[in-house]
């Protein structure tokens, strides 16, 4: 059986599930530590948001994957 769409979409899945939430957050704290300007500082908030949005995204769809696969 040919399962390279299921891989596909799991990657696609780990990127904006794993990678792209820790770079946003890495990337917000380095910003913050080492800009002192009010705009830097806040694009560093607004980044570090957004990757904390992208984790309990990742974590939402992952319960509900995990409640749908348990009821089958």
């Amino acid at each position: 059986m040919n399962d390279d769409h299921i891989n596909a979409i799991c990657a696609v899945c780990v990127f904006f599930g794993a990678i792209v939430p820790w770079a946003l957050l890495l990337i917000g704290g380095v910003m913050s530590i080492f800009l002192d300007s009010a705009y830097w500082g806040e694009t560093a908030a607004y980044l570090t948001a957004t990757g904390l949005i992208f984790m309990l995204g990742s974590y939402v769809l992952s319960r509900i994957s995990d409640i749908v696969a348990s009821r089958n």
